[in-house]
């Protein structure tokens, strides 16, 4: 068996969270929308915010900050939108450059 690298338990801890027990044992995963290992809702938003007045992060960008396609970013980002309780103001600007999936 391979030693444990630095860091892998966390990784374990984390992946532990996304499983919940349902009848007969057997444990199913449980989707966390939007959540991202180490990545709160307040920094997805501020990211976005941070490029509204250019008409949204570029596909490389959001990749190299998140890991996600421009897809993938969005639906977290409306995720973070409701999982904070963003003002209307906010949600209006952040949809007319990252529409809702």
């Amino acid at each position: 068996m391979e030693p444990n690298r630095v860091g892998s338990d966390s990784v374990l801890r984390h992946a532990c969270r996304d499983f919940r027990p349902v009848e007969g044992g057997r444990r199913l995963a449980v989707p966390r929308a939007g959540v991202l290992p180490g990545r709160p809702a307040n920094e997805i938003m501020a990211f976005a915010r941070m490029w509204l007045p250019y008409g949204g992060a570029p596909a490389d960008e959001i990749f190299e900050q998140f890991g996600m396609s421009t897809r993938r970013f969005r639906e977290a980002l409306w995720a973070s939108v409701r999982a904070t309780g963003a003002n209307l103001s906010d949600q209006i600007a952040l949809a007319a450059v990252y529409p809702r999936v």
